[in-house]
């Protein structure tokens, strides 16, 4: 992985770090995912990495219309780096990113997907 911009048909990479990654079952995204990233699931959610440890993992995202922060394994068999937005505004720092997910937890919003976008870019 150079230190430029790259794409290939399942991974948009900047840096080192992957942007977006092709759908994989979600014991395979837990071992890439890393704290603060946006993760896609297959069942059309988004949530954020809000914490790994060891096999395990937990994200804030919409469940039943209400900020959660939730085992990703509860919600999805599979799913999907999904940082595209970070190609045209910079992320926050990743303990900045799960502090503004954490600040959603009990909120009501109407889409996961700008939740994701105002949580990781501020936008």
């Amino acid at each position: 992985m150079g230190s430029g911009p790259s794409t290939s048909k399942s991974t948009f990479i900047i840096g080192d770090k992957p942007v977006e990654t092709a759908f994989m079952a979600v014991t395979e995204l837990i071992k890439v995912a890393n704290v603060g990233d946006i993760v896609e699931l297959g069942n059309n959610l988004f949530g954020i990495v809000t914490q790994k440890v060891g096999d395990t993992c937990k994200v804030a995202t919409s469940v039943n219309g209400k900020i959660q922060e939730v085992a990703i394994q509860n919600m999805a068999n599979e799913g999907k780096i999904n940082n595209s937005f970070d190609k045209t505004s910079a992320p926050y720092g990743s303990e900045k990113v799960v502090q503004n997910a954490r600040n959603f937890v009990g909120q009501i919003v109407s889409d996961s997907h700008s939740f994701v976008k105002k949580c990781r870019n501020g936008i």
